[in-house]
């Protein structure tokens, strides 16, 4: 496994590679969710190349940037024994060189303002300003995302498609612990108590999943808001979606998904789920 901290480094790593390639950007702090995915990744390509930075760009004032969980050594030994091929662990200062506010960005409108976009104007704006140098540096013939990002995901796809980028995107299902929770490296902010009030998300999700077909879905998701509330978690988003476009529907399709953002404390908790109704 070789270790670049440079675009320089990376650039000849890469280059030593014959044959496909897929690309798996993290922040690090990995877990089983990132592995299902490396291992996905090797299922599609013959070589992986996992990069690991927490990308100041997309975090808004008061956000967690600074706390963010890092954790070099232990993310080394997993992808050690995974068998990824490169690990690219650049700096700041090597990523953004003139400083993060003369950086050139990236930002994919509409569908990067809605949602998660809404809430932190500036984090898809950072996503496909650090995802694009990676892509491009490393020029992965496959790149995988995880769908728990749901929202990242497909906006990632039309940055692709806009930008005529030759990159095959694979979506990951989302990984989850015994209990439902979706995996997250920000779980390890949670308390306890908070870890296991986080298991009503995915209660809620579960039944609205379940909803059956002649039932006012509209009436069942501000159901489950309260729900949420009641039990403490505050809410920024409970919205069915249609998944190509993210636009906002009120009646289920085949195609559409529930979209969860909310808060447990100060930990923010992202997730969705197809919705399957039921007759």
């Amino acid at each position: 496994m070789k270790i670049a901290e440079t675009f320089s480094d990376l650039s000849k790593h890469r280059l030593a590679l014959s044959g496909e390639a897929a690309l798996i950007p993290t922040m690090g702090a990995l877990h089983e969710g990132h592995l299902a995915l490396i291992r996905l990744a090797k299922s599609h390509a013959k070589h992986t190349i996992v990069s690991i930075f927490v990308n100041p760009t997309q975090f808004g004032p008061n956000e967690d940037f600074e706390s963010y969980p890092r954790s070099r050594t232990k993310d080394l030994m997993q992808l050690e024994k995974v068998g990824v091929d490169i690990v690219f662990f650049p700096t700041t200062q090597e990523v953004y060189p003139n400083g993060i506010h003369e950086a050139t960005r990236i930002y994919v409108p509409t569908i990067g303002h809605l949602y998660c976009g809404k809430s932190r104007p500036t984090f898809f704006e950072g996503v496909c300003s650090i995802v694009l140098r990676l892509f491009l540096i490393t020029k992965p013939t496959h790149a995988v995302f995880g769908e728990k990002d749901f929202q990242q995901v497909t906006i990632i796809k039309k940055m692709i498609t806009d930008l005529y980028l030759n990159i095959k995107i694979i979506q990951a299902p989302i990984v989850r612990e015994d209990d439902g929770l979706a995996m997250s490296s920000r779980n390890q902010y949670l308390s306890e108590a908070e870890r296991q009030l986080a298991t009503e998300i995915y209660k809620a999700l579960i039944k609205l999943q379940k909803t059956p077909q002649n039932s006012n879905i509209a009436a069942a998701i501000q159901k489950e808001v309260c729900e949420l509330e009641r039990n403490g978690i505050r809410v920024d988003y409970l919205s069915l979606v249609e998944e190509g476009s993210l636009r906002k529907i009120t009646k289920p399709t085949p195609n559409s998904r529930v979209l969860f953002a909310g808060y447990i404390g100060k930990t923010r908790l992202i997730d969705n789920m197809p919705l399957t109704q039921t007759d």
